[in-house]
């Protein structure tokens, strides 16, 4: 890290070979990184998003990026940084000017969000979907259903949650949202989500929708093919018109937006 131009290693004792000055020695490196993201947590007046979920995490953390980049100065995690290192590391990176800041949060087990969401404090969570991933720490799809509801434990009485309302899960996760003051949204297939397809047409090379999105409504050509990632951005609009974003700009910006590489691949064979 010296080598490649790091001003100072946060290290528990000094390595051989690294001159002492380029050192800060701490009994808890770890524990000094998430003090470090802390401090700039304290010091941003952004508007924070937190995103989780089984999956699409990174999609739709890439998505808000894209719809909201356009706009304002918006910090973004980086690669798939969700976990005890990334997203106090992504903290601790955010520019002191950041408008948006955009955080992807994961787990393998129970209690590990809610480290997180403490940390990052969002006005504005989306929770993708619930499915059956890590049974084999959690038992049970019951139990990772509360695991990504402990996003809502870091976020404040008048926040705002985005939820899919085609998740078998949707009550269970708005009645705690209910329960903490947080303002439940829902997005999805169903018609009666606060944001909704009304119709869909998945080419081979694009996706065109039109949306209802908070009783707006948008046409929309996606530069991509899959409902799924339809779905996913009627969640990153709902946040997008939350935060009072140009959603015409919004919209367009998310027109251009690509999934990452190996994600929504198409491959044609003979």
């Amino acid at each position: 890290a010296i080598d490649k131009g790091a001003v100072k290693a946060i290290v528990e004792t000094i390595p051989d070979y690294v001159p002492p000055e380029k050192c800060i020695v701490v009994e808890d490196s770890l524990h000094a990184l998430r003090q470090l993201g802390l401090v700039r947590r304290e010091n941003v007046t952004a508007n924070i998003i937190g995103v989780t979920g089984s999956v699409g995490k990174t999609s739709v953390k890439e998505m808000l990026g894209a719809a909201m980049g356009g706009q304002k100065r918006t910090h973004v995690s980086k690669k798939s940084h969700n976990n005890h290192l990334g997203v106090p590391l992504t903290l601790a990176n955010m520019p002191k000017d950041s408008e948006i800041g955009i955080f992807e949060m994961g787990m393998n087990n129970a209690g590990e969000i809610s480290q997180l969401t403490r940390q990052v404090r969002p006005d504005v969570s989306i929770i993708t979907t619930v499915q059956n991933v890590h049974l084999e720490n959690l038992g049970t799809p019951d139990n990772i259903a509360k695991a990504k509801s402990e996003i809502m434990e870091g976020m404040s009485r008048g926040s705002s949650i985005i939820l899919n309302k085609d998740n078998r899960y949707y009550d269970f996760m708005r009645n705690i949202a209910k329960e903490r003051g947080i303002w439940p949204f829902s997005f999805g297939m169903d018609m009666h989500a606060d944001s909704h397809i009304n119709d869909i047409v998945v080419s081979s090379t694009r996706t065109y929708v039109e949306a209802s999105i908070l009783d707006e409504v948008y046409g929309i050509e996606f530069d991509f093919i899959g409902k799924h990632h339809a779905v996913n951005a009627l969640a990153v609009l709902t946040a997008a018109k939350l935060l009072e974003m140009d959603m015409e700009r919004a919209v367009y910006d998310l027109e251009n937006w690509t999934p990452g590489a190996g994600r929504g691949e198409v491959e044609f064979v003979q």
